[in-house]
């Protein structure tokens, strides 16, 4: 499903480089549902930003769904996106003064569809979320939980092969932590390949959740070596 070989992330800082993500290699099977976890600056959100595509690598490869696309022009990298991949945005990203509605139907312009068929689809996902109460409230209006779940909606909507998610309990209390695992939970029932990052115990000990955790380090405190990357670090 996912394949990394050898992938980092680097930047030039004046004159230094500054290391995002020190050379990882790893596969994630399609239907698995991975956490990533370590210290803040250790690289995980850099890795979600490489497999969807947001971001291309300093080095090293990437295929999804055994298509190799690390290298590929942004053009080709925005179809990706539309077609395959849900993302699930830390700070949530939706639009304000725009409905709910609106905001998890957006997606779907691309596709062609024309306005009733982009919200016929937007409401039954809502109601299948529990959120069609909310239809027509403007997203800056809704409470940061049900922001969370209005993007974990935007972010299915296109029904992706994958989905990653960001610290997606991070701004939320645990009755919708609570409800945000249960999404997962289904999710994972319905075959989707989920990759997520967290500092929560919440989702690290959910019950039958989290397949494998990928464990990642900040590159200064990694102890320097000729060759090889951090894949020994998983469990």
């Amino acid at each position: 499903m996912i394949m990394t070989e050898g992938v980092y992330k680097a930047f030039r800082e004046k004159d230094r480089e500054i290391i995002a993500l020190t050379p990882l290699d790893t596969h994630i099977k399609k239907g698995e549902c991975i956490l990533c976890w370590g210290p803040s600056g250790s690289g995980k959100t850099t890795f979600l930003n490489l497999i969807s595509g947001i971001v291309k690598p300093t080095g090293g490869r990437i295929w999804l769904d055994g298509e190799k696309f690390s290298r590929l022009p942004e053009h080709f990298l925005s179809r990706i996106r539309r077609d395959k991949i849900g993302i699930i945005f830390q700070q949530f990203h939706l639009l304000s003064g725009f409905s709910l509605l609106d905001n998890v139907a957006m997606p779907l312009i691309p596709l062609g569809l024309n306005r009733a068929e982009r919200h016929k689809k937007a409401r039954e996902l809502l109601t299948k979320l529990e959120m069609d109460h909310r239809l027509d409230f403007p997203v800056n209006h809704l409470s940061g939980g049900e922001q969370q779940r209005a993007a974990i909606a935007r972010a299915l909507i296109n029904d992706p092969i994958l989905i990653t998610a960001d610290e997606p309990s991070s701004a939320v209390d645990l009755k919708t932590t609570e409800q945000i695992l249960d999404i997962f939970q289904k999710l994972k029932a319905e075959g989707k390949t989920i990759v997520m990052t967290s500092h929560d115990p919440a989702i690290k000990d959910a019950d039958g959740l989290i397949d494998r955790t990928i464990f990642f380090e900040r590159a200064a405190d990694i102890p320097k070596r000729k060759t090889g990357s951090i894949g020994d670090v998983f469990e």
